[in-house]
Order: structure tokens, then C-alpha cells, then sequence
């Protein structure tokens, strides 16, 4: 693996780094290597080639396997020399020990294995120090500065690079080389600092104070002090054939100044910081024209440096110049073309790119097929990623688990589950066991797939085959049953994994959170965002998003409110998903003012609206009536066609607020103006219109409609029948009803509730209470269980029927079924005793309604009043006008009716001086409260026997 080394006066250092695996030594180990020419195989290259190695080579050991990295075909890890560092703490770099190289060899290139013998010999300078050493970065602010590093340590735990931050804030010279220090020993360094780096866990962010000020520091990695030995190139040539000792290589150059052109030079030094890469870059465009071009091994180190910063474009514009004029790729340069193409998400031109690899004569390793997976996953080309692991088991490239895993975790993404868990079941046959990371990224993908049971299976699979669960197989979980609201079990596993010593993340905190939230569990989320900040966890905008989304949905707005001022005063910007929601709950509360307020808010702190934002607005708007101000609010934001366009989503906002407003013409108007935008209208687009067509009774429209869904290519939906099924039963239309029920079932289609209550309604309503009973039947036989609405309908098809037996049966099996009765069922069994001339069992009911918490309505007292009055129950008649004055019931015209007509037929004229007295402040409304009427009816008492008469 290629990386620069720190520089050494009067060298260019460039080194091989292998494992200790590699090593038969317990220690690590070093080896110098003086070489004029050397014709053997490097990284990947086949035999058959006759390029050469660089002329001086160094190899180095290291006991640590944490400092390989094992992930990629060549190592990025960019260190900068400690040198500057250190003498900023009063260590002269003098101190500081640096090899000291010598020995050279010369040979003919030879086709095989070459047959010489040669020692190497290696020295280093002084050193203080022995024993461990590790590989620091770091970055420096002022000691006052403690806020700006709390803020910082956040930004690095939220996934911010630690070497990036120093750049822009550290006060430290190493901030050039993004805080780097480079391999450090004991007795280098000031005490404070010494004590916490070499107190660090490996990849741990600590703060430590010094008498220069405050530091953020991470130790990268560790290796024992190196033993240094003699080394013969035939035993070099043997390591090189180790697939192993080439994938975790280390390239040195060794080169004096006088044998690097000053072109090669320059180049090189300018890539030693990311800032001056781009001048690195204008300096090899204007010299590889010239007389005195950058070297093979220079264009060839660019290309790489390129790779290394992210600048993917510049590295694929620097191949295509180096090789137009005849430079030979390394095979490096290749796999960074590699890279190119998938990170330009064309893994199929990353494909085409192996087999020119070939064509150069290397090999193609496991490393780059697993990034072209990648690639292919990440494109949701997942079938093809499939294809390529298949040929990889039949070519000589065998797939490791990074292979596996990168398929498995394509699968899960694509919904593919059944074949993620497959795939795991055949890498185990295929003697590649599952990692942690097999079974965590499987584990995820079950728990969005909604399959958390499985999930929890697979997470007991993973303990008995001794893995151990870690913070992101637990997040998974949690997140995964708060989805499916059992908020409960999320907390479980919460406290399960604090009882394993596993510190919760953010993630794991905002999945909890999200639970609570949505089951409207604001106090235990409240606490659960209170109990992040003790543990200084930092809730980010997606924990506050959520929880402000929850309380919108929940109508709590004003505790949203305050969680968005909190969010804001801890510096947590919201973003457009946050301010969206808001907007969202404002609306729904009926609030469009502030919702308008909201929006400004937005504007003001500098996010842009977008077209969510908007379409969310005129929900919300449409939604609580408000459809003129929806029509405001469209034309100034939309019809300026400069800015953000509408897209189908607020299209069909739109045109379903204007239909069920019943203005069918405008939402044709804007149907217009979809299609003329480019949109053709959706499923939920037609749906829309179908219903509004049927409400008016407008049949050739609806059709017209219907028949455009399958014009455009789609499939009428379940969705789509019911409407048509529902509007045709209020018509009457009830043949044409039945026989897209009948179609429904045809095309695969359950129907569901609303289909069975839709036709029962309107076969009760034409008195067909047999067929609708026989629905009724079905419904239960096929496991669509009848609802209260169904009772309802079914219990007053059989009063209408007078099939009051049948009635009762329903009653009690709705009871039974433990379905609660509403007000609809106590006023629609009232009325149908009442007509019965039932009046016990009536009165029963509406003691019962009243005790349950509801309100009798003007129907059921008017029914009530009507029935007693036919049984000439004048008592009871009177005992109910009481209790209609005590409730302040408002009269209709026809509960005023029943009344004057209940006392008129009255012979008793003694039971005016029954009524109830009432105060004298009577509102005028035509619609006026009982009390009101019956006191002025006490007025006029004398006029009673004229109107009996």
C-alpha cells in the first residue's frame, strides 16, 4: 500500500509495509534493500512483465495490525513529519531518530525468479525512547477557547474528520498537515499530552489541557519499536509472492535529490499538502508536453495523491493526459480508475475498466471486485452485483466476506430479504463465515423491512456463534420496533444493552425518542432527550425533527414551539424536514397564520423552501377549508415559472381540496394544468376525480377517467374499485355496484370493509335485507371482521325490515364481539323501538347512551318525544322536556313541531303548569334553545285550549 512518509534531509522516503503475519519474527521488523534494478513482480503484477521496482526500496513490519490497513489495495494514511510538533514542546528534532540508509545492487533484468545474493544493511540515528509507539493527530485551540472545543468534540462524534477541523481551527503548524504528528514515543512529548495519547483507546477522540492551550486528540494507530535486519533479495523476492505481504505493502522511495528531475520534485513537494494539490495539478498539465515531462513513477504518485483527497475528476483527467502521451499506468492508477468510475456511480464502465487491468498484465484482485459490488449496490443494480459474486466463485478470485457483505447489504436496501438471508446461508456453505458486520447489516435490513421478530432471531443466532451484539446491532432493533409502534420492546432492548456496558449513540437515542413520539409518550421522550445531553450525547436535528414532528401530529404545537427555540439556543440548525412539519401542524390546527410565520422563520435563516415545503402548506390549507387561501398561496409561489415548480404531489393536493370543497370544474382546471406541465396524473390523481365525478353523478366523466388509467398503463387499484363501488351504491346504481364487487374479486382483490358496508347500505336501503344479510355472513366467513358501522348498518336494515328479532341478535353480537356501540347505534336502535312502539326498551337505551357519555341528538329526543306521545305517555313526556331544559338542548323545527303538537293533543290543559320555569333572557335565533321556547309557551298558557280545540 502507497503512502508518503515523512520527509528526511537529503531523501525522498517511500516505504513497504507488511504484518507481522508476514514476519516470522515475534517483534516487528525492518529491512533496507539497495537496488539498481530488480525485475520482480510488485502488488498485483504478474510475473510475465518486465517492469521494474523503484531503484531503492525500504521494507518495514509492524507488530500492530491496527497499522495496515487491510480494507484496500494500497494505504492512504499521510504523515507528517513530528519534527514540528515536537520542537514547539522543547525537543530539538536532533533528538528525534531517522534511518540512515545505505548498500546497492545491480542485476540484469531476468524473466524468472532472479538468482543473486545480496545483503542490506540498515542504521538508524539516535532516539530516545523505546518500547510502544503511536500515530498521533491532533488539533490546538487557546485555553480559553473551552466552548469552541466542546463544539468541535461534537462535530467529530457526529462524523465530522477530526484532521479537517484542525485545518480550519487548530492554532498548531501541524494544522498544514491536518493535525498530523506522526509516529511518537515516550519522553517526546510534554507530559500532559504524553499522558493522554498513550491513554487513548485506538480511533477515541480525548481532550487534554497543556501550557499551550487546549487539545482534541486521536491516536490512528500502534507498533512496537522496530528491529532492524539484514534482508537477501532472494528472501525479497520470495515475500513478494505472497499475496498477503503485497496486499499490506508499504512503497518507500529512497531516491537521493540528484536523481529526481526538479519537475518530479516540485510535484511531489506540492502534494504534500491537500491545499497546493491544485497547483501539483497545473504544474503536470504544463510540463507533460515539455521537454522535461514528470517521470512514469510522478504521474503515476499523482494520480494516487488525487485519489487519496477525493478528487475522483482530477485523478481521471490526469490519467487520460499521462497515458495519451505514453505513460505507462502502474497497476495503482488502474484501481484508482476503478474507483473513479464507481464514485461516479457507472460500476459497469468500472466493469470494463478490470479488463484492461488484465490487458496491462496484472492480476485483479478481491479488493477491487468488492468495490465495484459496492458500486453496483449502491446503484441498486443489486441483480447484477448477484451475477458478478457468482462469477467470482467460478473465476480464481474467491469472495471474502467484504464481498458477501456488500451484496447482503445491497439486497436489504433493495427490499430483498429473502434473498439477503439466502445469501448469508450460502456463504456459510461456501466455507466464508458471517462477521459482525454480515450479521449487523442483515439485522438492519430485516428491522426497516419491518420484520423485527426475524431480527431478533438472527441477533440470538449472532450471540450463540459468539459474536457479541454491539451499539449498532441494538440501534437497529430499536429503531425497528419504535417503527412499529411497540415503543415498549424498543425500550427493552434500551435497557438491555445499558446493563451489557454498551454506551447508546445518537442514533440509538433518537430511535427511542421517535417511538415514544409517535404513541404520544411526551414526557418519557422528553426525558430521553434530557438523559442524551447528561450523558453528553448531542441530540442532532433528526431527534429533534422527530420529536417536533410527533407533538405537530399530536396537536401539542406549543410544546413544538418550545423544543424549536431549544433546538435553535444549543445551535442545532433545524432543517427543511423540521420546518416542514411544523408547517404541517400549524395547518392542521387551523393556524394558517402562524404557519405563514413558520415559513418566514425558514426563509429568514437561510433555508430555501422547496417544493415539500409548499405542497405541505397547501395541505394543510386545503385540509381545514381553507381552499381559497391554498389558491392564494399556489399562484404566488407557482406561477412564476423562474422559481420552484409544482410537482404531481401538489398537483393532486390541490385537486383533491377543490373536489371535496364539491369544485369539481376548478380541479379539472388544475387536472389541465398537470398534464400541460408534463405530468400525467397518477393512480391517486384519478381516484380523486373518479369520486367527485360520482358525488355529482356526472357517470360519462367518471368513465372518461377511468378509462385514462388504463390508457396511461396503470392498473385500476383496490382503492380505485371502492371508490367506484361506493359512489354507484349512492346512486342506486346497485347492479353496477355488484358487479365491480364481483371484479374486484376476480382480478386477486380482497375487498375490505368499506366495500361490504358501502353494498349492505344500499341493499338495506331498497329493502333487500336478505342479500345484505348474506354479505354480512361473507364478510365474517372471509376474515373481514364486520365494524361497528356494519352493525349499524345491518341493525337498522332489520328495524326498517321489522325484523326486530334480528336486530336484537345483532346487538348482542355486536357486545359480544366487544365492538363499543357509538352514537350512531344508540340512535339508530332508539329510533327503531321507538317506531316499534317499543317505548321500555327505548327508554333503556338511552339511559344506557347517556351513561356511556353521549350526547342524545335532536333526532333521538324528537323520536323519544314522538313515541310517548303515540302511547299517550304524557308524564313521561313532560319528565323528558325537563331534562331537555336541564341540557339547554337547541330545537329544531321539528323537535318544536313534536312538542306543540304532543301538548295539543294533550285533554289534560292542568299539565301546562307542569313545564319548567325559566329565566326571562331569551336570545333571538331561529334556532333557539329548549328552555327558551318552553318559557315562551308558559307566556301564552292561556292561548293551550284554543290550540287543543
Amino acid at each position: 500500500m502507497l503512502s508518503r512518509a515523512s520527509h528526511v534531509p537529503g531523501h525522498s522516503l517511500w516505504s513497504i509495509a507488511l504484518s507481522s503475519s508476514a514476519s516470522s519474527h515475534g517483534r516487528s521488523s525492518a529491512f533496507r534493500l539497495c537496488l539498481n534494478s530488480l525485475p520482480i513482480p510488485f502488488l498485483s503484477r504478474s510475473s510475465s512483465s518486465s517492469s521494474s521496482l523503484p531503484q531503492h526500496l525500504q521494507f518495514q513490519s509492524f507488530s500492530s495490525p491496527s497499522s495496515v490497513s487491510s480494507s484496500s489495495f494500497f494505504s492512504t494514511t499521510s504523515v507528517a513529519h513530528p519534527a514540528s510538533f515536537l520542537r514547539g514542546y522543547g525537543i530539538p528534532s536532533s533528538s528525534i531518530g531517522f534511518p540512515s540508509l545505505s548498500g546497492s545492487f545491480s542485476s540484469a533484468p531476468t524473466m524468472g525468479p532472479p538468482s543473486f545474493s545480496a545483503k542490506a544493511s540498515f542504521t538508524t540515528g539516535s532516539s530516545s525512547g523505546s518500547g510502544r509507539e503511536i500515530l498521533v493527530q491532533h488539533l490546538l485551540v487557546k485555553e480559553n477557547d473551552l466552548k469552541l472545543l466542546i463544539e468541535l468534540q461534537k462535530r467529530i462524534a457526529q462524523g465530522e474528520d477530526l484532521s479537517d477541523l484542525a485545518v480550519e481551527y487548530s492554532v498548531c503548524p501541524s494544522k498544514e498537515e491536518g493535525g498530523m504528528l506522526g509516529w511518537v514515543k515516550r519522553g517526546q512529548m510534554v507530559p500532559e499530552f504524553e499522558e493522554a495519547a498513550f491513554s487513548a483507546p485506538l480511533n477515541a477522540v480525548v481532550r487534554c489541557k497543556t501550557k499551550f492551550g487546549r487539545h482534541l486528540l486521536q491516536v490512528l494507530s500502534e507498533r512496537d519499536e522496530l528491529l532492524l535486519q539484514e534482508i537477501q533479495a532472494k528472501e525479497l523476492h520470495e515475500k513478494l509472492q505472497d499475496p498477503e505481504f503485497v496486499e499490506q505493502a508499504q512503497l518507500i522511495d529512497v531516491r537521493e535529490p540528484h536523481e529526481v528531475n526538479a519537475v518530479d520534485a516540485h510535484i511531489v513537494s506540492l502534494c504534500g499538502s491537500p491545499s497546493s494539490v491544485t497547483s501539483a495539478v497545473s504544474l503536470f498539465e504544463n510540463a507533460i508536453g515539455s521537454e522535461t515531462p514528470p517521470s512514469s513513477k510522478t504521474c503515476n504518485f499523482l494520480v494516487n495523491e488525487l485519489r487519496k483527497l477525493g478528487q475522483h475528476e482530477l485523478a481521471f483527467s490526469v490519467y487520460k493526459k499521462m497515458t495519451r502521451v505514453g505513460v505507462t499506468p502502474l497497476f495503482f492508477s488502474l484501481a484508482v480508475l476503478v474507483e473513479y468510475f464507481v464514485h461516479s456511480q457507472r460500476p459497469t464502465h468500472a466493469l470494463g475498466v478490470v479488463g484492461l487491468i488484465l490487458k496491462h498484465g496484472f492480476d485483479v484482485n478481491v479488493y477491487l471486485v468488492n468495490l465495484i459490488l459496492k458500486g453496483l449496490c449502491q446503484n441498486g443494480e443489486v441483480d447484477e452485483a448477484m451475477h458478478l459474486l457468482c462469477q467470482m466463485r467460478r473465476s480464481s478470485i474467491s469472495p471474502d466476506v467484504v464481498s458477501y457483505n456488500t451484496v447482503v447489504n445491497g439486497l436489504c436496501r433493495a427490499k430483498k430479504l429473502a434473498d439477503a438471508l439466502s445469501l448469508m446461508d450460502e456463504m456459510k456453505k461456501f466455507g466464508c463465515w458471517p462477521d459482525v458486520k454480515s450479521y449487523t447489516a442483515l439485522l438492519d435490513g430485516l428491522c426497516k423491512g419491518g420484520k423485527v421478530e426475524d431480527a431478533m432471531e438472527l441477533m440470538e443466532e449472532m450471540k450463540n456463534n459468539g459474536f457479541n451484539v454491539d451499539v449498532v446491532a441494538y440501534s437497529a432493533l430499536i429503531s425497528g420496533f419504535c417503527n412499529m409502534g411497540n415503543a415498549d420492546k424498543g425500550r427493552e432492548l434500551f435497557y438491555e444493552m445499558l446493563q451489557l456496558g454498551l454506551t447508546p449513540n445518537v442514533i440509538t437515542y433518537s430511535s427511542l425518542v421517535q417511538g415514544l413520539s409517535k404513541t404520544g409518550r411526551w414526557e418519557e421522550a422528553t426525558a430521553v432527550l434530557n438523559e442524551m445531553a447528561e450523558k453528553g450525547v448531542y441530540p442532532d436535528v433528526f431527534t429533534y425533527t422527530s420529536l417536533i414532528d410527533g407533538l405537530c401530529k399530536d396537536g401539542k404545537i406549543s410544546k413544538a414551539i418550545h423544543l424549536l427555540k431549544l433546538m435553535l439556543e444549543r445551535g442545532e440548525e433545524p432543517n427543511s424536514v423540521t420546518y416542514n412539519s411544523l408547517i404541517n401542524g400549524f395547518c392542521r390546527e387551523g393556524l394558517a397564520a402562524d404557519s405563514f410565520d413558520i415559513l418566514k422563520l425558514m426563509m429568514d435563516k437561510g433555508r430555501n423552501p422547496n417544493v415539500v415545503t409548499y405542497s405541505t402548506l397547501l395541505k394543510g390549507l386545503c385540509e381545514t377549508g381553507k381552499i381559497d387561501d391554498a389558491l392564494t398561496v399556489f399562484s404566488s409561489v407557482f406561477d412564476d415559472e423562474g422559481y420552484i415548480q409544482p410537482d404531481i404531489m401538489t398537483y393532486n393536493t390541490m385537486i383533491q381540496g377543490l373536489c371535496e370543497e364539491g369544485r369539481v370544474g376548478e380541479a379539472v382546471t388544475f387536472y389541465g394544468k398537470m398534464v400541460a406541465a408534463g405530468h400525467s396524473g397518477n393512480l391517486f390523481t384519478y381516484n380523486t376525480l373518479i369520486g367527485a365525478y360520482l358525488k355529482e353523478g356526472n357517470i360519462a366523466k367518471c368513465m372518461e377517467h377511468w378509462k385514462n388509467i388504463i390508457d396511461f398503463g396503470m392498473l385500476p387499484g383496490p382503492h380505485t374499485y371502492s371508490i367506484m363501488i361506493d359512489g354507484f351504491c349512492k346512486l342506486r346504481m346497485i347492479n353496477i355496484a355488484k358487479g365491480l364487487f364481483m371484479k374486484l374479486k376476480a382480478f386477486g382483490y380482497c375487498p375490505i370493509v368499506m366495500d361490504y358496508n358501502s353494498l349492505m347500505s344500499a341493499l338495506c336501503k331498497e329493502g333487500s335485507i336478505e342479500q345484505g344479510r348474506r354479505l354480512f355472513e361473507e364478510m365474517k366467513q372471509k376474515q373481514c371482521e364486520p365494524d361497528i358501522i356494519s352493525f349499524n348498518i345491518m341493525i337498522d336494515g332489520a328495524f326498517k325490515a321489522g325484523n326486530f328479532e334480528y336486530a336484537k341478535s345483532l346487538l348482542t353480537d355486536m357486545l359480544q364481539k366487544g365492538l363499543v356501540p357509538d352514537v350512531v347505534s344508540f340512535s339508530t336502535l332508539i329510533h327503531g323501538f321507538t317506531n316499534n312502539g317499543q317505548m321500555d326498551e327505548a327508554k333503556n337505551i338511552f339511559r344506557r347512551m347517556v351513561a356511556s357519555g353521549f350526547s342524545p341528538t335532536g333526532s333521538v329526543y324528537n323520536s323519544l318525544l314522538r313515541g310517548y306521545c303515540e302511547k299517550g305517555e304524557m308524564g313521561e313526556v313532560i319528565d323528558l322536556l325537563h331534562q331537555m331544559a336541564a341540557e339547554n338542548v337547541v330545537l329544531s323545527p321539528e323537535i318544536k313541531a313534536t312538542i306543540l303538537e304532543s301538548l295539543c293533543s294533550s285533554t289534560d290543559l292542568d299539565m301546562v303548569d307542569l313545564l319548567p320555569t325559566f329565566s326571562q333572557d331569551a336570545p333571538k335565533e331561529v334556532v333557539i334553545p329548549c328552555k327558551d321556547f318552553l318559557e315562551e309557551l308558559q307566556k301564552f298558557h292561556s292561548r293551550f285550549p284554543q290550540l287543543a280545540a
